[in-house]
Protein backbone atom coordinates (compact mmCIF):
# COMPACT_ATOMS: atom_id res chain seq x y z
CA UNK A 1 0.00 0.00 0.00
CA UNK A 2 2.75 2.37 0.46
CA UNK A 3 5.68 1.01 -1.65
CA UNK A 4 5.16 3.99 -3.87
CA UNK A 5 4.86 6.80 -1.28
CA UNK A 6 7.21 9.97 -1.81
CA UNK A 7 5.34 12.55 0.16
CA UNK A 8 4.27 12.85 3.87
CA UNK A 9 1.52 14.97 4.36
CA UNK A 10 0.93 15.61 8.05
CA UNK A 11 -2.01 17.06 10.38
CA UNK A 12 -0.23 19.37 13.34
CA UNK A 13 -2.72 19.36 16.39
CA UNK A 14 -3.22 16.15 17.84
CA UNK A 15 -0.38 14.02 15.39
CA UNK A 16 2.76 16.53 15.95
CA UNK A 17 1.69 18.43 18.14
CA UNK A 18 0.25 17.82 22.21
CA UNK A 19 -1.94 21.22 21.45
CA UNK A 20 -3.90 20.37 24.71
CA UNK A 21 -0.98 21.51 26.44
CA UNK A 22 -1.21 25.15 25.66
CA UNK A 23 -4.90 25.57 24.55
CA UNK A 24 -7.00 23.66 27.38
CA UNK A 25 -5.86 26.35 29.58
CA UNK A 26 -5.95 29.28 27.65
CA UNK A 27 -9.54 28.52 26.14
CA UNK A 28 -10.83 28.43 29.71
CA UNK A 29 -9.16 31.71 30.73
CA UNK A 30 -10.22 33.31 27.69
CA UNK A 31 -13.86 31.84 28.28
CA UNK A 32 -13.79 32.80 31.93
CA UNK A 33 -12.43 36.59 31.33
CA UNK A 34 -15.34 36.74 28.87
CA UNK A 35 -17.96 36.06 31.60
CA UNK A 36 -16.65 38.40 34.43
CA UNK A 37 -17.13 40.65 31.38
CA UNK A 38 -20.79 39.69 30.81
CA UNK A 39 -19.74 39.22 27.11
CA UNK A 40 -20.60 35.50 27.62
CA UNK A 41 -22.77 33.55 30.29
CA UNK A 42 -22.78 30.38 29.07
CA UNK A 43 -21.05 27.76 30.86
CA UNK A 44 -16.65 27.20 30.81
CA UNK A 45 -15.88 24.24 28.13
CA UNK A 46 -14.55 21.15 29.71
CA UNK A 47 -11.42 19.92 28.65
CA UNK A 48 -12.67 17.12 26.58
CA UNK A 49 -14.95 19.58 24.89
CA UNK A 50 -11.91 21.42 24.11
CA UNK A 51 -9.84 18.48 22.80
CA UNK A 52 -13.06 17.39 20.64
CA UNK A 53 -12.59 20.71 18.64
CA UNK A 54 -8.77 20.09 17.87
CA UNK A 55 -8.35 20.41 14.17
CA UNK A 56 -11.26 22.20 13.08
CA UNK A 57 -10.28 25.72 11.36
CA UNK A 58 -10.37 28.21 14.10
CA UNK A 59 -13.89 29.70 13.08
CA UNK A 60 -15.26 26.46 13.81
CA UNK A 61 -13.41 25.76 16.97
CA UNK A 62 -15.41 29.22 18.80
CA UNK A 63 -18.25 28.21 17.21
CA UNK A 64 -18.55 24.90 18.99
CA UNK A 65 -16.53 26.53 21.88
CA UNK A 66 -19.46 29.49 22.03
CA UNK A 67 -22.18 28.44 19.82
CA UNK A 68 -24.66 30.89 20.89
CA UNK A 69 -22.27 34.12 20.66
CA UNK A 70 -22.32 36.92 18.16
CA UNK A 71 -19.50 35.93 16.03
CA UNK A 72 -17.95 39.57 16.95
CA UNK A 73 -17.08 38.02 20.16
CA UNK A 74 -16.16 34.81 18.98
CA UNK A 75 -13.58 36.55 16.70
CA UNK A 76 -12.52 38.47 20.35
CA UNK A 77 -11.74 35.28 22.38
CA UNK A 78 -10.04 33.80 18.92
CA UNK A 79 -7.94 36.48 19.48
CA UNK A 80 -7.01 36.46 23.16
CA UNK A 81 -6.71 32.91 23.38
CA UNK A 82 -3.81 32.96 20.54
CA UNK A 83 -1.88 35.52 22.74
CA UNK A 84 -2.02 33.38 25.38
CA UNK A 85 -1.00 30.48 23.74
CA UNK A 86 1.69 32.45 21.99
CA UNK A 87 2.93 33.44 25.48
CA UNK A 88 2.89 29.95 26.67
CA UNK A 89 4.41 28.68 23.72
CA UNK A 90 7.38 31.09 24.06
CA UNK A 91 7.55 30.22 27.61
CA UNK A 92 8.11 26.70 26.83
CA UNK A 93 4.55 24.97 27.12
CA UNK A 94 3.13 22.73 24.65
CA UNK A 95 5.64 19.82 23.07
CA UNK A 96 5.54 17.00 20.10
CA UNK A 97 4.20 13.99 20.84
CA UNK A 98 6.88 11.41 22.21
CA UNK A 99 9.05 9.86 18.84
CA UNK A 100 7.98 13.01 16.46
CA UNK A 101 11.27 14.71 16.48
CA UNK A 102 13.22 11.23 16.00
CA UNK A 103 11.13 9.60 13.31
CA UNK A 104 10.94 12.85 11.38
CA UNK A 105 14.66 13.21 11.25
CA UNK A 106 14.50 9.63 9.92
CA UNK A 107 12.18 10.45 7.13
CA UNK A 108 14.09 13.50 5.93
CA UNK A 109 17.59 11.70 5.95
CA UNK A 110 15.73 8.69 3.89
CA UNK A 111 14.68 11.10 1.34
CA UNK A 112 10.51 11.17 2.03
CA UNK A 113 9.58 14.56 1.19
CA UNK A 114 7.18 15.77 4.01
CA UNK A 115 4.42 18.50 4.07
CA UNK A 116 2.45 19.91 6.86
CA UNK A 117 -1.31 19.75 5.79
CA UNK A 118 -3.10 21.38 8.91
CA UNK A 119 -6.40 23.57 9.09
CA UNK A 120 -4.91 26.28 11.16
CA UNK A 121 -3.98 29.42 10.23
CA UNK A 122 -0.78 30.73 9.18
CA UNK A 123 0.10 33.02 12.15
CA UNK A 124 -0.48 30.01 14.08
CA UNK A 125 1.72 27.67 11.37
CA UNK A 126 4.52 30.30 11.70
CA UNK A 127 4.75 30.78 15.45
CA UNK A 128 5.36 26.71 15.21
CA UNK A 129 7.51 26.67 12.47
CA UNK A 130 10.31 28.67 14.73
CA UNK A 131 9.30 27.22 17.69
CA UNK A 132 10.15 23.69 16.82
CA UNK A 133 12.22 24.09 13.96
CA UNK A 134 10.06 22.45 11.36
CA UNK A 135 11.69 23.13 8.24
CA UNK A 136 14.82 20.94 9.13
CA UNK A 137 12.14 18.43 8.01
CA UNK A 138 9.51 19.72 6.06
CA UNK A 139 9.95 20.66 2.60
CA UNK A 140 6.52 22.25 2.68
CA UNK A 141 4.51 23.86 5.40
CA UNK A 142 1.09 24.18 4.74
CA UNK A 143 -2.56 25.44 6.09
CA UNK A 144 -6.01 26.26 5.42
CA UNK A 145 -5.21 29.59 6.55
CA UNK A 146 -2.25 30.39 4.48
CA UNK A 147 -3.47 29.00 1.49
CA UNK A 148 -7.11 30.16 1.91
CA UNK A 149 -8.79 27.08 1.87
CA UNK A 150 -12.11 26.20 3.63
CA UNK A 151 -11.47 22.45 4.23
CA UNK A 152 -8.59 19.88 4.47
CA UNK A 153 -9.74 18.59 1.40
CA UNK A 154 -9.01 21.37 -0.71
CA UNK A 155 -5.62 22.01 1.29
CA UNK A 156 -4.29 18.64 0.24
CA UNK A 157 -5.63 18.98 -3.49
CA UNK A 158 -3.60 21.77 -3.92
CA UNK A 159 -0.63 20.34 -2.15
CA UNK A 160 -1.29 17.59 -4.67
CA UNK A 161 -1.16 19.51 -7.64
CA UNK A 162 1.87 21.74 -6.30
CA UNK A 163 3.82 18.39 -5.81
CA UNK A 164 3.35 16.97 -8.28
CA UNK A 165 2.11 14.02 -7.21
CA UNK A 166 -0.50 11.02 -6.09
CA UNK A 167 2.59 8.95 -4.57
CA UNK A 168 1.23 10.40 -1.48
CA UNK A 169 -0.20 9.57 2.32
CA UNK A 170 -1.91 11.77 4.46
CA UNK A 171 -1.76 11.10 8.20
CA UNK A 172 -3.99 12.93 10.90
CA UNK A 173 -5.80 11.66 14.10
CA UNK A 174 -9.27 13.67 12.94
CA UNK A 175 -11.64 12.49 10.53
CA UNK A 176 -11.43 15.44 8.38
CA UNK A 177 -7.95 13.86 8.07
CA UNK A 178 -9.43 10.53 6.89
CA UNK A 179 -11.92 11.99 4.40
CA UNK A 180 -9.25 14.76 3.02
CA UNK A 181 -7.03 11.45 1.81
CA UNK A 182 -10.09 9.59 0.55
CA UNK A 183 -11.64 12.10 -1.29
CA UNK A 184 -8.15 13.19 -3.01
CA UNK A 185 -7.02 9.39 -3.93
CA UNK A 186 -4.46 8.55 -1.21
CA UNK A 187 -3.55 6.51 1.86
CA UNK A 188 -4.86 7.73 5.08
CA UNK A 189 -3.41 6.86 8.46
CA UNK A 190 -4.70 7.68 11.54
CA UNK A 191 -3.28 8.81 14.95
CA UNK A 192 -5.31 6.83 17.59
CA UNK A 193 -3.15 8.85 20.15
CA UNK A 194 -4.69 12.17 18.76
CA UNK A 195 -7.80 13.70 20.05
CA UNK A 196 -9.85 11.91 17.23
CA UNK A 197 -12.06 8.67 18.75
CA UNK A 198 -12.17 5.15 17.29
CA UNK A 199 -15.11 5.99 15.44
CA UNK A 200 -13.89 8.77 13.55
CA UNK A 201 -10.79 7.07 12.28
CA UNK A 202 -12.86 3.29 11.53
CA UNK A 203 -12.12 5.03 7.72
CA UNK A 204 -8.36 5.41 8.03
CA UNK A 205 -6.65 2.54 5.80
CA UNK A 206 -4.08 2.27 8.44
CA UNK A 207 -4.26 3.27 12.20
CA UNK A 208 -0.93 3.93 14.26
CA UNK A 209 -0.85 3.61 18.06
CA UNK A 210 2.43 5.77 18.35
CA UNK A 211 3.96 8.18 15.98
CA UNK A 212 6.94 6.36 15.56
CA UNK A 213 5.25 3.13 13.84
CA UNK A 214 5.28 5.21 11.25
CA UNK A 215 8.71 3.16 9.98
CA UNK A 216 7.22 -0.02 10.48
CA UNK A 217 4.84 0.89 7.60
CA UNK A 218 7.38 2.07 5.17
CA UNK A 219 9.72 0.35 2.93
CA UNK A 220 13.19 -0.58 4.38
CA UNK A 221 12.53 1.08 7.62
CA UNK A 222 12.07 0.21 10.91
CA UNK A 223 11.71 1.32 14.51
CA UNK A 224 15.49 -0.12 15.29
CA UNK A 225 16.61 3.37 12.85
CA UNK A 226 15.35 5.69 15.63
CA UNK A 227 18.24 7.44 17.04
CA UNK A 228 18.03 10.03 19.99
CA UNK A 229 18.40 13.24 19.00
CA UNK A 230 19.05 16.82 20.65
CA UNK A 231 16.10 18.20 20.99
CA UNK A 232 15.98 21.57 19.72
CA UNK A 233 13.18 24.19 20.75
CA UNK A 234 13.37 27.47 20.15
CA UNK A 235 12.22 29.49 23.84
CA UNK A 236 11.70 33.29 23.20
CA UNK A 237 11.21 36.18 26.10
CA UNK A 238 7.75 37.88 25.02
CA UNK A 239 9.71 40.69 23.69
CA UNK A 240 11.57 37.98 21.13
CA UNK A 241 7.98 37.98 19.87
CA UNK A 242 6.77 40.94 19.32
Amino acid sequence: MLEDVEWLFFDIDGTLLRTDQIAVKAYQEVIDQLRQERLWDGEIPTVADICSSFGYPIDEIWRRLLPEADPQIRQEAARRAWKVEQQRLAHGEGQLFEGVQETLTVLHARGYRLATASNCNLDYLTFLERRFALRRWFDRLACSGGYQVSSKTALVAQLLQECQTHAAVMIGDRKTDIDAAHQNGIVAIGCAFGFGDAQELAEADIVIERFQELLTLLPGLSSDDVVPVVKSEVTWTEKGME
